[in-house]
């Protein structure tokens, strides 16, 4: 497929050539999630310019690196909830004792006081 006909039909041209102009540099022009995903069944077939096939990877990488950065994310919030959790457990733990401390304290105390009434 000649470079002229290639861009008249590439849903992305647009995209792809501001990513040129910016000496690849301009991330924000990258595809990701499910327009990628759209673009990569369509280039399947087809027979694409270097340049679009790099902007394919860079998209594609790029796109990898926002699911992972989410992740970790998720995974930190997950251990900063875990780590909340097992507080409150651990402050559950301790009021449970505490009362039972106090109620052995309480009930020997009246316990000498009704000793020492009899």
């Amino acid at each position: 497929m000649d470079r002229k006909k290639l861009q008249s039909i590439r849903p992305y041209t647009a995209h792809l050539n501001a990513w040129i102009a910016s000496n690849y540099q301009d991330d924000l022009q990258l595809l990701h999630g499910e327009a990628l995903g759209h673009i990569q069944a369509w280039a399947k077939d087809k027979t694409l310019s270097i340049d679009d096939y790099r902007f394919l990877v860079a998209s594609q990488k790029r796109d990898q690196e926002k699911l992972e950065q989410a992740l970790a994310a998720s995974e930190t919030k997950n251990q900063d909830l875990l780590a909340t959790q097992q507080r409150s457990q651990r402050q559950t733990y301790l009021l449970m004792i505490g009362l039972v401390i106090f109620s052995l304290i309480v009930g020997g105390v009246l316990g000498m006081a009704i000793a020492t009434t009899l």
